[in-house]
């Protein structure tokens, strides 16, 4: 799972399934922890292996280049 909820915190964090980084959304409503994080740049997809991901910044810039 790369978005949970930090139950010490009472709020979501979304861990980037390409590096280290994450990014606390301090929300505890899932929706709009994943509309925080979308809106500060992260990504959420489906990966190779049919289950939900996410990316920081920086890596779904990285993707977007290997895709062209």
């Amino acid at each position: 799972m790369t978005m949970q909820l930090d139950h010490s915190a009472q709020a979501f964090v979304v861990h980037c399934d390409e590096c280290p980084e994450c990014f606390d959304t301090e929300h505890i409503d899932f929706y709009a922890a994943l509309e925080s994080a979308k809106s500060e740049g992260w990504r959420a997809y489906i990966g190779p292996d049919r289950e939900w991901a996410h990316s920081c910044p920086s890596c779904a810039a990285d993707f977007g280049k290997e895709r062209r």
